[in-house]
């Protein structure tokens, strides 16, 4: 049997900023990180990460639980003060960008709504369990050209 010991800093109590719920799709991680570390100050491993393809659309299509959970352990348990929802352009878990402007021409304003809804299913959720009310941010991310460009939803 063979065994690989790995030295860290973060084996003690775990608490953590916040919560990022995202997409699995590999095109943003990197951008995604560096986002949250430059404009809040989290840095990796001060967030627990929930990814799920299609990010919110787990908790729209109801299939939630996992994903709400998530974010319970990280408000409750883990002290997070902020939930980041991040959903992205051209995202495959919708069918891409074709699938969705062919019931919605505007994309990113489909997205933005989506996102609000989401927002509003954490928040009955976590209210529900009697959890601390966090900070939600909603981000879409908008992708170029060997870039990501980061959005506010309100």
């Amino acid at each position: 049997m063979t065994h690989t010991t790995i030295k860290t800093p973060d084996t003690s109590v775990h608490n953590v900023t916040a919560c990022a719920l995202f997409c699995q799709d590999p095109r943003f991680l990197r951008s995604r990180i560096d986002y949250l570390k430059q404009e809040y100050g989290i840095e990796y491993g001060d967030f627990d990460p929930l990814a799920v393809p299609g990010s919110g659309k787990w908790i729209l299509d109801g299939n939630a639980d996992v994903v709400l959970y998530g974010a319970e352990v990280a408000v409750g348990l883990h002290s997070g003060e902020k939930v980041f929802v991040f959903h992205h352009m051209d995202c495959g878990a919708y069918g891409g960008s074709t699938e969705i402007t062919k019931q919605q021409p505007d994309e990113a304003e489909f997205q933005r709504g989506q996102l609000r809804q989401v927002r509003t299913k954490i928040l009955d959720y976590l209210s529900e369990k009697k959890k601390a009310t966090p900070e939600i941010i909603l981000v879409l991310e908008h992708l170029g050209d060997g870039e990501v460009t980061y959005e506010i939803v309100e």
